[in-house]
């Protein structure tokens, strides 16, 4: 049972890890729309917004 927990801890660390930040030049606009995929293979996009930096 210990181990199981060891594992399910440094899984969540490693996941939550910000390694994939991108360095963007100041005025530079940022657009994002996030996908669903659900279990049935069908996809819904949320609007496209304008993200602050």
């Amino acid at each position: 049972m210990a181990g199981a927990v060891v594992v399910l801890l440094a899984s969540t660390l490693y996941s939550c890890s910000k390694q994939d930040a991108v360095s963007l030049p100041e005025q530079t606009n940022i657009f994002v729309r996030i996908a669903q995929v659900d279990k049935d293979g069908t996809t819904k996009y949320s609007p496209v917004i304008k993200a602050v930096q």
